[in-house]
């Protein structure tokens, strides 16, 4: 996994070059991989204050499932986590289709006012949308 290489990498780097900042060591990080790595993370990483945090993913036809809910329900949910509907069935196969792509089992909740909730930020999820990578997710056939 990339992010796993990349925390490798600035911990390297942050040993070979010690006065380096957490600034410089993000951009040498990120001119080697194909991937941006935030200085706010790198500083976590140098510190020990964290390590990579990532959600392996599982790619399924449930992944393009989750994409579709993402550009239609899950973003007029107006909740500022998780997924806010009035079909408690729809809510729960939701928490199947996001338990077979990431193995990170999701609770359905009765959230009040005849909506059912679930609670999980699924930032991996919004930073496929935005990126545009979720073109690819929808489009996989397995």
């Amino acid at each position: 996994m990339l992010y796993d290489e990349a925390y490798e990498l600035a911990l390297e780097a942050k040993r070979a070059h010690p006065k380096w900042g957490h600034k410089r060591v993000a951009s040498y990080v990120s001119k080697r991989l194909p991937i941006r790595v935030p200085p706010l993370t790198v500083y976590f990483w140098v510190r020990g204050l964290s390590g990579p945090n990532v959600t392996p993913l599982r790619p399924r036809p449930a992944l393009g499932y989750l994409v579709g809910v993402l550009a239609g329900d899950y973003r007029r949910s107006r909740v500022s986590k998780g997924l806010r509907v009035r079909n408690r069935e729809f809510a729960k196969h939701y928490a199947r289709m996001y338990e077979e792509a990431t193995g990170v089992k999701l609770e359905v909740h009765a959230g009040g006012e005849g909506y059912w909730r679930t609670y999980e930020s699924a930032a991996w999820l919004k930073e496929l949308w935005r990126s545009g990578l979720w073109r690819v997710a929808a489009s996989r056939q397995e």
